[in-house]
This record gives C-alpha cells, structure tokens and sequence, in this order.
C-alpha cells in the first residue's frame, strides 16, 4: 500500500505496514476463536430451541387431544342422546296427529254420510 502524506497518522497505522505485521494475525486469530465459540454457542442454543418447541408442540397436542375427548364427554354425548330422545318424541307426536287426523276424517264421513242421507238436513232434495 502505498503512504500518503494527506493521511493522518492513525491512517497511516491503519493501513499501513504495521498493521499487517502485527494488528492483523492478532484479528484473525481472535475472530477464528470468537467465531468457533459463538458457532458452537449458536448451535447448542438452537438445539434446545428446537427441542423445546418439539416438546411445547406435543404438549399443546396432547392437550388439544384431551380438550377434545372431554368435550365429547360433556356436549357431543348428552347432545347426541337428547336428540334422539327428541327425535322419538317428534316421531311418536306425529304419529298421535296422523291417528288423530283418521280418526276425525272417519268422524267426518260417518257424520257427513248421516247429515247428507236421505233423511239428514243436508240432503239433496
């Protein structure tokens, strides 16, 4: 490198020679040892990073399943046996109407035959 007198003397032990000879394999070896540390750093924090969220995630899991199986036990079972229940009600209802409706259509006729027979008070004259 070439000096300039227009640089400053911290420039000049900057990029000058001593810099090479004695900063620069001080610099070197610091940042390989720093770098070997912080990667082996680096590496065990995200190993355990990892490991916990695998964990946190089968815990959360765990429980979801569990949430859902006491959810079955108290909504999904008693909803699913009080809609059949309702459902047989609804079914026997119907049924009572549909017996209700023949028996007053049965009404009906006999009632309608006797009022429009020849000596009821709707007969056809």
């Amino acid at each position: 490198m070439r000096l300039d007198s227009r640089r400053l003397p911290f420039q000049i032990l900057v990029f000058g020679r001593p810099y090479f000879v004695k900063v620069k394999p001080l610099h070197d070896s610091y940042k390989a040892a720093l770098s070997s540390q912080v990667t082996e750093a680096m590496n065990t924090f995200w190993a355990e990073c990892y490991e916990a969220s695998k964990a946190s995630a089968l815990k959360r899991h765990r429980e979801v399943a569990a949430s859902k199986i006491r959810f079955q036990e108290q909504i999904g079972v008693p909803f699913r046996s009080r809609a059949a229940e309702d459902s047989v009600r609804y079914a026997n209802l119907q049924s009572q109407l549909r017996n209700r409706q023949v028996v007053v259509r049965r009404q009906w006729r006999t009632t309608s035959s006797f009022l429009s027979g020849p000596r009821g008070a709707w007969r056809h004259r």
